[in-house]
């Protein structure tokens, strides 16, 4: 199989296409005709109804983002109070969406939705605490 494509999950096959959301090459046993062309298990699992165009760089890893905007904003602690619900509504929305072209998990997306949920805690803390102050010295 030297210069031939092999199939995403099942490295010994050769591919026979690629799927048209992911980009992922098939083999025969992966490939799932739909209407819009072939899918791979991965995006027909997701739910994926239409070809997307898939760029030379890849997709986008929402899972990284979700990740890293909680942990970033740390940084600027103020932006807590959007990014927090932002994170939350991201991995939720994005939970089911293929990942990478490089398999990888859903940790990511779990520890992001955990320092989210985390942050919107606090400041949910917060603004109770200041105004039950508020009204006790006023």
């Amino acid at each position: 199989m030297e210069g031939e494509a092999a199939c995403f999950d099942h490295p010994g096959n050769r591919a026979v296409a690629s799927c048209l959301h992911c980009g992922r090459f098939v083999c025969q046993l992966c490939a799932v005709e739909s209407p819009a062309g072939v899918l791979c298990p991965s995006c027909l699992a997701a739910g994926v109804q239409k070809p997307s165009p898939v760029s030379a760089d890849g997709r986008s890893l929402y899972d990284t983002w979700a990740l890293c905007i909680p942990f970033l904003l740390l940084l600027i602690w103020p932006l807590t109070i959007l990014s927090a619900p932002a994170v939350i509504a991201l991995a939720i929305m994005k939970w089911k969406a293929p990942l990478s072209l490089v398999r990888r998990n859903r940790w990511r997306f779990a520890l992001g939705l955990t320092v989210g949920t985390l942050q919107g805690i606090a400041w949910v803390w917060l603004i109770v605490y200041l105004v039950a102050k508020a009204r006790s010295s006023g």
